[in-house]
């Protein structure tokens, strides 16, 4: 089954895509400039805790923000591939999978700024931020179930 593309659909996959083209941008542009040992990685509150070398520390999370864009992306458009609950009554198939289809794209927008902001970060050899992962938890885990309850309620 086919689930129709909606507006904001295009507009969290325009945003996904944004965020990530900005961030290898970013690097390419300041390649030069980068600090020799760039964050590696971040505590709980968004500290620096860990240092490495550009290559490893800059490429990996940028190609892995890539690939993990590019695997969500295509699932997306395979509905026969989520993982719907069994017991949906066939008059209903078709809005479980369109809220499926928004839950996904939400959840991607939200990596991917989060992969984008933490390249940023590492790319200026700055922390994240104490708001970090707090931000992370609410894009990824609280405002996607947020937006489905909301469009459960609004039918």
């Amino acid at each position: 089954m086919k689930v129709r593309t909606r507006w904001y659909d295009r507009v969290l996959s325009g945003l996904s895509l944004g965020a990530l083209l900005a961030a290898t941008l970013y690097v390419l542009l300041a390649w030069k400039t980068l600090p020799e040992h760039p964050p590696s990685h971040f505590d709980f509150h968004g500290a620096v805790d860990a240092w490495g070398n550009n290559k490893t520390t800059i490429l990996t999370p940028l190609a892995l923000a890539w690939f993990l864009f590019g695997l969500v992306t295509l699932t997306e458009h395979m509905p026969s591939t989520w993982n719907t609950v069994s017991g949906v009554r066939p008059a209903n198939i078709p809005r479980a999978l369109r809220l499926s289809k928004t839950l996904i794209g939400i959840t991607k927008t939200g990596l991917s700024l989060f992969f984008a902001w933490s390249i940023f970060c590492a790319a200026r050899g700055t922390g994240l931020g104490a708001a970090a992962t707090p931000l992370l938890l609410i894009m990824v885990g609280i405002v996607p179930l947020v937006f489905v309850v909301l469009l459960l309620r609004l039918r």
